[in-house]
C-alpha cells in the first residue's frame, strides 16, 4: 500500500531513460474530476452543537492538530474534508453518521456499540497478521461510519482504478511522526473513517447511478444511494426511509443534522464580522482611500484599522488633510511635500483645535514619509 504511486487520472509522463525498473501504467476509467452534488445541499442548516453520538472515545492516530482531543467542530470538519475529496454530496455522509450514531440512542447502549466495534477492528486486525478468526468476527461494520470489510475494500478499489487516488489524501493519512496511517482495517482510525466511507458512497453512486457520476442527485437517487449502503431488502428500505424522513425534517428546521458543517454558515458569519469591522472601524474607507488614489497613505505610526480622516482635501485629489487615532492627531502638509504632523492627543496646548494646524504648539513631531525630522 505505502509504495504505490498515485498519478492525475488520465494523464502519463516519460520516464527517464536510466530508469530500467519495470513500469505499468494504467488508464483511469473516469477523469478525476466528476463531482456529485445534491439537489437541495444549500437549504440544510448546518449544526454548531455537542455531538451526542458515538461516545467521545475516538481511535484515532494523533497527528499534529489533534495529538489528544478532538472537538466536535473538528469532526464536523473533517466529515466536510472527506466528502470534497472524493466529490460526494456533504449531506451524503452526514446522513449516513446520523443513521449509525443515532443522537437520540440511550448511552448504555452507545457504550455497547462502541465496544462491539472496537471489538470487531481488533479481530479484524489480529486476523490480517495471524488468519485465525472467523471473517464473521473480523470482517463486520465496524468504525464511526460502520463500514465493513469488503465495502471498505469496495470503495478504496474504485478510487484507485476508476480515479486514479488514493483513498486518504497524504496530508491527512500520516501521523505525527510521519507513519502511515491508511491501513484499510475499519475502526482503526476514526479520521480515515471517514475517507472510507466516502469512497464507498463514491463507488455507490457508480454502481446505482452511472459509471463515473457526474452531477446533480435528485431526491431518489440519494435514497437509493443510502439503501445500498445499508444492504438489501425490508432493512435497507427502512434504513434509507429513516435518513431521508430527517432529511426532510432538516429543511424543515426541525431536525439537526451532528454532523453537518454547512459553509453557507460560515460565509454569513465571514460576512456579519465584516460588516462589523466596516461599521464600528474605517478600514474599509481607508482601504478605497488607499486603493483609488496613489498620493494618499496611513501615517506609518496609524494602522488601517484605527486611523480616521476628519478632514478631507477639497480638491479633485480625496486625500484626507487631518485626521486622527486613538493616540495621536495628524496633519498632511498643504505646503510640503511628502511631509506630516503628529500630535499626542493628550497635549498641553492652550486652544487647541485638530483641523488647525496654527494651533499644533512644541512637540509638534515633524515627518517626512521616509525619516523622521524633530521639530525643536
Amino acid at each position: 500500500m505505502s509504495e504505490l504511486t498515485y498519478c492525475t487520472a488520465r494523464s502519463t509522463s516519460t520516464t527517464l531513460q536510466a530508469d530500467k525498473s519495470v513500469k505499468k501504467i494504467v488508464l483511469c476509467e473516469c477523469t478525476g474530476h466528476e463531482v456529485a452534488q445534491f439537489v437541495d445541499e444549500n437549504r440544510i442548516p448546518s449544526f454548531h452543537g455537542d455531538i451526542k453520538s458515538p461516545i467521545k472515545l475516538y481511535w484515532i492516530a494523533p497527528r499534529a492538530e489533534n495529538i489528544i482531543f478532538i472537538n466536535d467542530s473538528d469532526l464536523r470538519k473533517w466529515v466536510k474534508e472527506a466528502c470534497e475529496y472524493h466529490k460526494i454530496p456533504h449531506i451524503l455522509l452526514a446522513l449516513i453518521l446520523q443513521n449509525e450514531n443515532n443522537p437520540n440512542t440511550p448511552y448504555w447502549r452507545r457504550v455497547a456499540q462502541f465496544g462491539e466495534r472496537s471489538i470487531t477492528t481488533a479481530a479484524n486486525a489480529i486476523d490480517l497478521i495471524i488468519s485465525i478468526i472467523p471473517d464473521k468476527v473480523s470482517k463486520g461494520s465496524s468504525g464511526i461510519a460502520n463500514v465493513s470489510d469488503k465495502a471498505l475494500l469496495d470503495g478504496v478499489q474504485n478510487c484507485i482504478k476508476k480515479y486514479g487516488r488514493p483513498p486518504i489524501p497524504t496530508s491527512v493519512k500520516k501521523d505525527i511522526l510521519g507513519l502511515n496511517t491508511d491501513t484499510r482495517i475499519s475502526g482503526d482510525d476514526w479520521r480515515n473513517d471517514l475517507y472510507y466511507a466516502a469512497a464507498h458512497l463514491r463507488f455507490l453512486i457508480d454502481r446505482e447511478l452511472k459509471r463515473c457520476f457526474n452531477g446533480t442527485l435528485s431526491y431518489d437517487d440519494l435514497k437509493k444511494v443510502i439503501k445500498a449502503y445499508n444492504g438489501k431488502g425490508k432493512d435497507a428500505e427502512k434504513y434509507a426511509e429513516n435518513a431521508m424522513a430527517n432529511l426532510n425534517l432538516g429543511i424543515q428546521k426541525k431536525e439537526i443534522f451532528i454532523f453537518m458543517k454547512n459553509k453557507t454558515i460560515a460565509l454569513i458569519i465571514s460576512i456579519f464580522i465584516f460588516l462589523l469591522i466596516s461599521i464600528f472601524t474605517y478600514s474599509t474607507s481607508n482601504l478605497w482611500m488607499l486603493i483609488t488614489d496613489n498620493s494618499n497613505y496611513i501615517p506609518k505610526e496609524s494602522n488601517i484599522f484605527q486611523f480616521t480622516p476628519i478632514q478631507i482635501d477639497e480638491g479633485s485629489g480625496g486625500y484626507w488633510r487631518y485626521g486622527k487615532d486613538s493616540q495621536n492627531y495628524f496633519y498632511f502638509s498643504e505646503t510640503e511635500d511628502n511631509i506630516y504632523y503628529q500630535m499626542p492627543i493628550h497635549n498641553h496646548c492652550a486652544n487647541f483645535n485638530p483641523t488647525n494646524f496654527q494651533t499644533f504648539k512644541l512637540g509638534v513631531i515633524l515627518k517626512n514619509l521616509q525619516n523622521p525630522i524633530k521639530n525643536n
